[in-house]
């Protein structure tokens, strides 16, 4: 069964607002960006045979990061592949070796906003 990077998301992020007491809150818009660019990672992990994402928020800086690890990536099309709008979207990526996979970070800010 597929589960998809929103999915996951949308639970971290559940999960994260309850911790905060509610103080906090994702606007509407800013949740569907979120999806767009969860749809973008999951034509990544369809496209580079990646294993599903994985979600985790910092309890400090309030910013959402979001991981998959592939076999390989191959960017091809030059910078008219998905991969480089996600990369626009993000405050930041980073790549690094995991045992003879690459894992890819992708860090998401400024996505909650005080209920005051």
């Amino acid at each position: 069964m597929f589960v998809s990077t929103y999915d996951i998301v949308e639970m971290v992020i559940d999960e994260a607002t309850e911790q905060f007491g509610n103080r906090w809150v994702i606007p509407k818009a800013k949740k569907k960006n979120l999806k767009t660019d969860c749809d973008l990672i999951d034509r990544l992990v369809s496209e580079f045979d990646c294993e599903s994402a994985e979600a985790d928020i910092d309890d400090e800086t309030l910013k959402l990061k979001v991981s998959v690890v592939c076999p390989d990536m191959v960017l091809e099309y030059g910078r008219t592949h998905p991969f480089f709008t996600l990369i626009q979207h993000a405050e930041s990526f980073s790549f690094s070796a995991v045992e003879d996979s690459l894992k890819v970070d992708f860090v998401f800010a400024g996505l909650w906003e005080s209920k005051d």
